[in-house]
């Protein structure tokens, strides 16, 4: 008998996908189609960022709630299909943020509560070096976030900003600045101070790795299953081996039981350089009522 192996389904060890396109193996069971005609169906927020509209300081724009410091601005660079960038300046404690203004998303561990939910966003950064920039990238309590900066934390240095502190739940990709060169933690936040790794903070994990090359896109996703494994995060398509399970975040003291919205954020470090760039090609959510 002949076996066929479906790399679409997304096997540990299958071949990255690469191309600028969602991943199949995150993707294969939505229907963005159905989710428009049918809103028992499912929600979903997927942003190309072909609209523009960025703000200075604190705002609205392009369906976001916005926040970037003077001199670490976002903006929209001339390449094809829309592409969002901030780009810095050799100053410390400086932020960039988007945030989705609502939080519709849940993962409460459990399917009575919540349904089966994908992740994913094509991510490019030049000089994510140690002890120099941090990122976050995943789903936040978006409407509860205020914000102090930390070094390990990457909050907008004014407080009128929107990101992720104590007040806020976190679920996805963590940079810290003292992490390893281009590297992510896979983690989450109970509305601590700090992530609570599911990869350790060099996110070698069984031999996967969430590194990301300077300057090259890549694909950062996630996938939350309440039937099965819990929250499988994914690199180009391909699943990383530890995953965090439905027991862990069901008993967690507040996580379970909010709503969750997109976010991006990033932030200077003690010793940064001009110029450094973190962009997003596309950012996408959805989940099954």
């Amino acid at each position: 008998m002949t076996m066929v192996v479906d790399y679409k389904k997304g096997l540990i060890g299958a071949p990255a996908d690469t191309g600028r396109g969602p991943s199949p193996s995150i993707w294969a069971d939505w229907d963005s189609s159905e989710a428009k005609r049918n809103p028992s169906y499912g929600i979903e927020i997927f942003d190309d960022f072909l609209m523009g509209g960025v703000c200075s300081t604190l705002g609205y724009a392009g369906g976001w709630r916005m926040f970037s410091s003077t001199t670490f601005p976002f903006t929209y660079t001339a390449e094809p299909a829309g592409v969002l960038t901030a780009t810095t300046a050799a100053t410390a404690d400086l932020a960039a943020v988007i945030a989705s203004p609502s939080a519709p998303f849940r993962v409460t561990g459990s399917p009575s509560t919540s349904g089966k939910l994908m992740f994913e966003a094509r991510f490019r950064a030049l000089n994510l070096t140690t002890g120099l920039n941090a990122i976050l990238l995943g789903l936040a309590e978006t409407g509860a976030a205020v914000l102090t900066p930390t070094a390990t934390v990457p909050l907008p240095a004014d407080s009128t900003g929107w990101a992720i502190s104590n007040t806020s739940c976190f679920l996805g990709f963590h940079h810290q600045e003292a992490d390893g060169v281009y590297t992510f933690r896979t983690g989450y936040s109970d509305r601590a101070t700090s992530t609570t790794a599911v990869a350790d903070t060099e996110a070698v994990v069984g031999g996967g790795t969430a590194a990301t090359a300077n300057n090259v896109w890549v694909k950062l996703g996630m996938v939350y299953d309440p039937r099965g494994y819990g929250v499988t995060f994914y690199v180009n398509g391909n699943p990383l081996p530890t995953r965090l399970a439905n027991a862990t975040i069901a008993g967690l003291t507040t996580f379970d039981t909010v709503g969750l919205g997109l976010l991006f954020a990033a932030h200077t470090g003690a010793t940064p350089t001009a110029n450094d760039t973190f962009s997003l090609d596309w950012i996408r959510c959805a989940q099954f009522s």
